[in-house]
């Protein structure tokens, strides 16, 4: 899940879902309890906010690369890698963007992302400091990222590096603490946006690691990766 910060297409690679506006506004969604836990007493009032209806834009681009035919039964066994550690990685955002100024955060972020997406990430979670503001589970609709695709094995012959097409999930509420004791959580974005796109992976560590992509489509309001 990259949250819909005007730096997400930039600087994410990741086909992440771009949009969200400057203005707040709010909602009337419980929050989870790892986040209650964060936050002073009585500070969960909040105001209704208008829902939007389903909006679907898409881009196109073409790239060349070499690939590698795997064998049925670790094709079968390397995709279950990657599905295992395309859920990791985005169950981990959500923990980074929750705790943006964390080392911890920081430290997650490199083991589950490289290259522009782990720049953007870091990035990110630069901004969401500077805005005083968080990220946390939505309780409706889980934040998802699901493989479509059999995974392509490109360039490195040893198989550390693969292409795979994949429907992502972005849930992730973004939203301002109280200032105060007592005060309203102001929910800044509480859209759920699917995108589709092509991600690039790499194996570190026994670890697949996200690190850019290619936008396909993505759709404002849809909650599941279901045709």
């Amino acid at each position: 899940m990259f949250p819909r910060l005007g730096l997400t297409c930039a600087a994410l690679l990741v086909f992440a879902a771009c949009g969200g506006g400057d203005e707040a506004v709010s909602t009337t969604l419980p929050l989870p309890p790892e986040t209650l836990a964060t936050l002073p007493a009585e500070s969960t009032e909040v105001e209704p906010v208008e829902s939007t209806s389903p909006t679907t834009t898409s881009t196109s681009s073409t790239t060349t690369t070499t690939t590698t035919t795997v064998p049925v039964g670790e094709m079968s066994d390397l995709a279950a890698a990657i599905q295992r550690d395309l859920q990791a990685g985005e169950d981990a955002l959500l923990k980074i963007l929750g705790e943006p100024a964390s080392q911890t955060s920081r430290d997650l972020a490199e083991k589950h992302f490289f290259g522009p997406a782990l720049e953007g990430v870091l990035a990110q979670m630069d901004q969401l400091v500077v805005d005083g503001l968080l990220v946390m589970p939505n309780p409706e609709t889980r934040s998802l990222l699901v493989a479509t695709s059999e995974p392509i094995l490109i360039g490195e012959p040893d198989g550390t590096a693969v292409d795979v097409e994949t429907c992502r999930i972005d849930a992730g509420i973004i939203f301002e603490p109280p200032a105060q004791a007592g005060g309203p959580v102001v929910i800044v974005d509480d859209r759920v946006v699917r995108s589709t796109g092509l991600t690039h992976l790499r194996l570190v560590d026994d670890v697949w690691q996200l690190g850019g992509g290619e936008l396909h489509e993505e759709t404002v309001g849809a909650t599941t990766c279901a045709a």
